[in-house]
């Protein structure tokens, strides 16, 4: 299941009364299906209208297979070292040579990290999903 995080935020939007648009500053969120705004209702609305527009959450949704095993195995945290055995990662590389190897600068690099745990659990288990199952009977992947 893959759920999406919303987050509202309200920003003040200028209608420019001759075409109708709403335009803002650079920061703001312009849309391209815009209403058209007769004259009359143009001449009505106040100079800025306080507008809720949700803003996507840009990561894995906290539930998801693959942010399920990361917690589980390092607490989320591309830099973690298992003490006792050595393994490293978000994954829980063992050993981290080979997640050294292919991501050299792994205590930073999260998307090189992804890559590499998604190559895993696909050949491995055949999906994230396959790996958090697996994770579940064994607490190991």
């Amino acid at each position: 299941m893959v759920t999406l995080s919303l987050i509202a935020l309200a920003l003040p939007l200028n209608v420019d009364k001759q075409s109708s648009k709403i335009v803002g500053s650079e920061n703001q969120l312009r849309t391209q299906a815009q209403p058209k705004i007769t004259e009359e209702i143009a001449k009505e609305a106040p100079k800025e209208v306080p507008v809720v527009i949700p803003q996507a959450v840009a990561s894995a949704p906290p539930d998801s297979d693959m942010d399920f095993i990361f917690q589980k195995e390092s607490g989320n945290r591309t830099n973690a070292v298992n003490a006792s055995s050595g393994a490293c990662g978000l994954g829980q590389a063992l050993p981290c040579s080979k997640l050294a190897n292919v991501c050299p600068d792994w205590q930073t690099n999260r998307e090189c990290q992804i890559a590499f745990f998604s190559k895993y659990a696909q050949a491995r288990y055949g999906s994230w999903s396959g790996a958090r199952a697996f994770w579940l009977s064994h607490r190991w992947w």
